[in-house]
């Protein structure tokens, strides 16, 4: 389902180790038919060298449909997609020069930017993680440690612990024994 807001993040899929969007999808953000969209493309073909657009293969349009319910309509299709780069993107909506494909391609444009900010904050997160780690496994060994003494000292108290309370229950019983009165004679017979 397409974000009512932002409906170019769900059609952005990485391909090549890139993010691209298909033809279809370029098409429907720019609110034209897919066979008019790519004739104009041909039309200016010379506008869209090889980092702006590729075609698919086999294997990636087979990957796109097993991947992406949407894409259930190519499994049959004898035509392979196209996908446009970032740059193949923002090259389409001036060869469509119209007020819809001016727009969506600011907003497109805005998109990629945001992306690629997100990504490029990832990498500087999991840096700073993998420049931690060294230091907190360091920290955690330090308080490892100090458990381990603790747990000993404890040990040993609880130790030193029972031996007093045993002594004070040996000196209790002195005591009780101390305190009772001497057993009597009966008397008589």
């Amino acid at each position: 389902m397409l974000d009512k807001i932002n409906p170019v993040r769900d059609v952005i899929v990485s391909l090549r180790n890139q993010n691209v969007i298909l033809d279809v999808d370029l098409a429907r953000l720019y609110e034209v038919e897919t066979k008019h969209f790519n004739q104009a493309v041909k039309r200016n073909i010379e506008k869209f060298p090889e980092d702006f657009m590729f075609k698919l293969t086999q294997e990636e349009r087979d990957e796109l449909v097993t991947n992406c319910d949407r894409f259930a309509n190519l499994k049959h299709s004898s035509s392979f997609p196209t996908a446009f780069t970032e740059l193949g993107v923002i090259q389409a909506a001036g060869i469509l020069k119209s007020n819809v494909a001016v727009r969506m391609s600011i907003m497109i444009a805005r998109t990629f930017v945001t992306m690629m900010k997100e990504l490029e904050q990832q990498k500087v997160n999991e840096q700073f993680v993998a420049a931690l780690s060294p230091q907190l496994e360091d920290r955690l060994g330090n308080i490892e440690q100090r458990l381990d003494k603790q747990q000993g000292k404890i040990s040993s108290q609880n130790r030193q612990f029972d031996i007093v309370v045993n002594m004070l229950q040996e000196l209790a019983q002195v005591l009780e024994d101390s305190t009772k009165p001497p057993p009597r004679n009966p008397i008589g017979f």
